[in-house]
C-alpha cells in the first residue's frame, strides 16, 4: 500500500505516471473483485459442512485466478515502468555527475602523487604518464 502514495509524491517522469496507474489499476481490481470473492467465499461456511463444496470452488476459483492473472500482469508492467524510469533516470546521471567533477577539479587542484619521488606526478593540475615523470637528481 506504501506504493501508491509515494509514487504519486514522485511523479516527475512520464514512465512513473504510467506505474501510479497501473498501480491504482491492480489496486482497483483487487478491492473491485478478488477482495469480494474471497469474502463471497468465506460467507459459504465451513468446508466440512458445505453441501456443494466442488460446485463452490469451480465458481470461486476461475473467477479469481482469472483476475489474479490480471494483477499479476499489472504489477509485472508496473514493476517495468519503474526500473525504465530508473534506467532513464541513470543515463542522464554519469553526464551530470562528469559535468560536476569537471567544474570541481577545475576548482580543486588534482591532489599530488608520490611514487617516491621528491617531484609530484601532477604538475598545474594536469596528470603526467609515468614516462613524463622524471626523478630529480639529489
Amino acid at each position: 500500500m506504501g506504493t501508491i502514495p509515494l509514487l504519486a509524491l514522485a511523479v516527475v517522469l512520464p514512465w512513473l505516471i504510467a506505474a501510479l496507474v497501473l498501480y491504482l489499476v491492480a489496486f482497483m481490481v483487487t478491492s473491485g473483485v478478488n477482495v469480494p470473492l474471497n469474502d463471497q467465499l468465506a460467507r459459504a461456511g465451513d468446508p466440512d459442512r458445505a453441501g456443494q463444496l466442488a460446485a463452490i470452488r469451480t465458481d470461486f476459483e476461475s473467477k479469481w485466478v482469472h483476475w489474479n492473472i490480471v494483477r499479476a500482469l499489472l504489477h509485472t508492467a508496473a514493476f517495468a515502468f519503474l526500473a525504465w524510469a530508473l534506467l532513464v533516470y541513470g543515463a542522464h546521471q554519469p553526464h551530470e555527475n562528469a559535468s560536476k567533477q569537471t567544474d570541481a577539479s577545475a576548482r580543486t587542484p588534482a591532489p599530488a602523487f608520490r611514487s617516491g619521488h621528491p617531484e609530484p606526478a601532477f604538475r598545474s593540475g594536469y596528470p603526467q604518464t609515468a614516462q613524463q615523470v622524471r626523478p630529480t637528481a639529489r
